[in-house]
């Protein structure tokens, strides 16, 4: 399938992406150096809490990027909750080819 990327939509992700976004990551974490976690470390159900959190969060998001109703990416903007570091933020961006 060709996917036109310039036709991409952004948006914030569902729980309903979770499966779609940790087989991704799962994937990746098979290339040595992408991704510090192991592919029996990600957890479904962590995923899926994690994106519910950062729904309303204030200063967390999840997103998706979609063509043609297909999800090729995710990005997460994860804060930190301590106070010495809340301007501190841990940032991930994969693709999903």
């Amino acid at each position: 399938m060709s996917l036109n990327y310039r036709e991409a939509r952004i948006r914030h992700a569902k729980p309903d992406d979770t499966s779609i976004i940790i087989e991704a990551e799962r994937k990746i974490t098979l290339e040595p150096g992408q991704l510090v976690s192991q592919p029996h470390e990600l957890r479904d159900e962590e995923f899926r809490s994690k994106i519910q959190r950062y729904a309303d969060h204030p200063r967390g998001v999840y997103l998706v990027a979609e063509v043609g109703g297909h999800i090729v990416g995710h990005g997460v903007l994860d804060p930190q909750d301590l106070q010495a570091i809340q301007h501190v933020a841990h940032v991930t961006v994969a693709t999903h080819l």
